[in-house]
């Protein structure tokens, strides 16, 4: 099984507000069985997973967590800009 960065970011420029960004330490606490980290400003915010698998699952699977943790805080449902994985073994910054 391979090890994979998956990062994810949403963003709406047309927003009528701003994320929250106190809620993103509870987005990372919802993430942390992923390592996730989460990050934000004005219109837009995001984290970064690392899922175990084969790439496409894991992309799915990185999804997944993403959205139902959005969920769960009620940050906005703007829609995905960003999609990006990274195999462990060729990323140029390791991750671990």
């Amino acid at each position: 099984m391979s090890e994979w960065l998956v990062i994810l970011e949403v963003s709406d420029s047309y927003a009528q507000g701003e994320v929250n960004l106190e809620r993103l330490p509870e987005l990372e606490e919802l993430l942390n069985e992923y390592e996730g980290s989460a990050t934000g400003s004005g219109q837009t915010y995001g984290a970064a997973l690392k899922v175990v698998g084969e790439v496409g699952p894991a992309v799915w699977e990185g999804l997944r967590v993403f959205f139902e943790a959005r969920e769960k805080l009620d940050l906005p449902r703007w829609p995905l800009v960003r999609c990006e994985v990274y195999k462990k073994d060729d990323s140029v910054h390791p991750f671990d």
